[in-house]
């Protein structure tokens, strides 16, 4: 049996379709119970091999793990961080499916979860482009869970991708729930993510955030810098101004 289960996942790794048919049509129904149909589609994702993915996600293979809440959560887990790859082509497939997109909303909800989770900024810019007028989208943005989920796990592409995006950044805000995406970022090591939102977003010191800091040295040290750099710079403006007077 492991003999024959080893033949049927190098078969879903290498793209051989004839083989992945030829088990399917199988009337050995232990055989098929025995072997994962799941694991099946996870090796073709994560082997790129999208021919192989399509076959096996329509072959209507009798298994009840093939179109459960749980198996379409693992394959968009994996969907979404092989997209990494600039394969969009998995996922669009997927999202369009019927038998996988059983719950548009819910599955939206799980993408764009897994998008902040992984920084998978192609999924998510595919999703807000096509889909604005989602429920799903607009909770996530609304709620400050786009941009918590993306600070706290590292995602500065997404984090980026909706702070500059008029139509996104309209329902959302970096401040949100008291600078939760801020503070989540540091109370998750996300010091990337702390740098970037000082030092290239230049990130206003609201109320609530003035008093997150100041028990944190290593932030009010910082600001501290960045009010720095910011009187450095305009002192060499200030000067390059004076030097380009004309002589009399």
């Amino acid at each position: 049996m492991s003999d024959l289960k080893d033949e049927i996942y190098k078969a879903c790794k290498n793209g051989n379709i004839t083989a992945i048919k030829n088990f399917i049509t199988s009337s050995n129904n232990e055989i098929k119970d025995d072997i994962s149909v799941v694991a099946m589609v996870l090796s073709s994702i994560q082997n790129d091999q999208f021919e192989t993915f399509k076959f096996i996600i329509d072959s209507g293979f009798k298994n009840d793990d093939l179109y459960d809440d749980y198996s379409i959560n693992a394959y968009l887990q994996a969907i979404c961080i092989h997209s990494i790859e600039n394969r969009l082509d998995f996922f669009k497939y997927a999202f369009l499916h019927p038998k996988i997109r059983k719950n548009e909303d819910d599955f939206m909800e799980q993408s764009l979860r897994f998008c902040t989770l992984h920084g998978v900024i192609e999924v998510f810019q595919y999703l807000c482009e096509n889909f604005p007028n989602s429920k799903a989208l607009y909770r996530s943005l609304v709620s400050g869970s786009t941009l918590i989920s993306s600070a706290t796990n590292g995602s500065i592409n997404i984090i980026d991708y909706v702070l500059d995006n008029e139509e996104l950044n309209k329902d959302t805000d970096i401040h949100i729930h008291k600078d939760h995406p801020f503070r989540g970022a540091y109370e998750s090591k996300q010091y990337d993510v702390i740098n970037h939102l000082i030092y290239n977003r230049n990130i206003d010191i609201t109320p609530e955030l003035k008093e997150y800091i100041q028990s944190k040295p290593d932030l009010l040290h910082m600001f501290e810098m960045r009010e720095v750099s910011k009187d450095l710079e305009n002192k060499l403006k200030s000067n390059k101004k004076i030097n380009k007077k004309p002589k009399i």
